[in-house]
């Protein structure tokens, strides 16, 4: 029996809508925990318009809304765009030098006619079927998130007899299709389906400990936490800003939601700001609209930067004195994001700088923040509460030094990549090791 310091790499199939990019929360996760896999081990199906980054996954075949009978055409009823698969000829997977390009535009349905193109059955092309018996995968592994997704998953594991470890990153089984009695069939078809995948899941993981600790409830044993990773020696931790101005950092997307969080809080650091009491946010927000930027552009508090790179990570304590972390008050994204917990938050905590995050407490990133007192927590849209807190912040070094310090042990202790990764790699060895029928 090998030990798990010697367990090899499984051939592992990744089916997820995100494929393994940096272009959004799952992408960066995927990335970060499937960083270092041997490329001849790894093979993707994903949905999404970019394509897997080379560095972590040559061997992919994107699907399609053609291998779905009838719906390109309910899609043209309704005004919808026709998706194209991103594979080459020959049945090859597509590699850093053969790449056809990818035509996906978005497509958007109303909600119950969306939910019930949902439900009709995929049709795997030949053309995939000898795709993925030539890579001849061990184990499965899926962020599932929808019917057509897990209908993927179970078509291939059962055809194959490969075992499948779900990797769970938002509550979206208690989310999915609860809009209108008219997704009642949708909403059945999905529980039926993740039960099926489950019974075939030696191993399971969760996006949290929190909800590892509720999915052991309520799907029965054998969930783990497996969580975004960094890796810890990037940030010099020699730096210190000697400003006397509290600097502090966003960094991720910014949709209308963010932007308005945002603006409340460069909204109390003015008023702040007019009492002596010096605090500037730089925003690292990638591509956003005008109409967005020009929101967040409020002089001399709030400025958007570009692009955040690892150059910024590296000297980040250089510069700044925290970051900022926003979610959502609205109560759908709370319910969805109640177990979740924020790629970004590894890459804040590995800096070793406290957070100030504004968010409902129902949060899963804010209780996370929270329970390892890891920064100042505003749970309520509230500007004087906001602006206390960020008094508090800015008036005190020691505060800071404590959370900081605390921010820096968090990350060392559960999201070193050095470690998680072989943790990830060892569960998945061991489910490959699993047979199932």
């Amino acid at each position: 029996m090998e030990s798990n310091d010697q367990k090899k790499y499984p051939r592992v199939l990744v089916i997820s809508a995100a494929s393994l990019n940096s272009h959004s929360a799952t992408g960066i996760t995927l990335v970060n925990l499937y960083k270092g896999w041997p490329l001849d081990k790894i093979a993707q199906v994903y949905c999404e318009e970019t394509p897997p980054d080379h560095k972590i996954c040559t061997n992919y075949m994107q699907f399609s809304n053609k291998d779905v009978p009838f719906v390109n055409i309910v899609r043209r009823i309704v005004k919808g765009s026709e998706f194209r698969r991103s594979s080459v000829p020959n049945v090859k997977a597509a590699n850093a030098n053969n790449i056809q390009g990818i035509q996906n535009k978005p497509t958007f349905l109303p909600g119950n006619a969306a939910a019930w193109a949902d439900t009709i059955p995929i049709r795997l092309s030949p053309q995939f079927w000898q795709w993925v018996t030539e890579y001849d995968p061990e184990v499965i592994y899926s962020v599932l998130g929808s019917i057509r997704i897990l209908d993927i998953v179970l078509t291939v594991s059962k055809k194959l007899s490969v075992p499948v470890v779900p990797h769970f990153m938002d509550d979206w089984p208690s989310t999915t299709y609860q809009n209108s009695l008219g997704q009642f069939f949708p909403r059945i078809l999905l529980t039926s389906k993740l039960r099926s995948v489950l019974k075939r899941s030696p191993y399971r993981m969760a996006i949290s400990e929190l909800m590892a600790k509720e999915y052991n409830q309520r799907f029965g044993p054998r969930f783990s936490a497996f969580m975004n990773c960094i890796d810890t020696t990037i940030v010099d931790q020699s730096l210190s800003n000697n400003t006397d101005t509290l600097v502090l950092w966003y960094v991720g997307n910014v949709n209308n939601c963010r932007s308005n969080l945002l603006k409340d809080i460069a909204e109390s650091a003015l008023n702040l700001y007019k009492e002596g009491i010096r605090i500037k946010i730089k925003v690292f927000a990638g591509v956003v609209s005008r109409q967005i930027h020009d929101e967040l552009v409020i002089p001399p508090v709030m400025s958007v930067e570009a692009d955040f790179t690892d150059e910024h990570l590296k000297s980040v304590r250089k510069f700044a004195d925290g970051f900022i972390h926003v979610d959502d008050f609205s109560a759908i994204n709370m319910q969805y994001f109640r177990l979740s917990l924020s790629a970004k938050l590894p890459l804040y905590l590995s800096a070793g700088l406290p957070i100030f995050a504004y968010g409902p407490d129902s949060s899963g990133s804010i209780k996370y923040i929270s329970n390892h007192d890891c920064g100042i927590t505003v749970t309520e849209r509230n500007l004087v509460l906001i602006k206390d807190s960020l008094r508090r912040l800015a008036c005190s070094p020691e505060l800071r030094q404590r959370l900081g310090g605390n921010c820096r042990q968090v990350a060392i202790k559960l999201h070193d990549a050095s470690i998680e990764r072989k943790r990830f790699k060892d569960v998945l060895s061991n489910s490959a090791e699993v047979h199932v029928q």
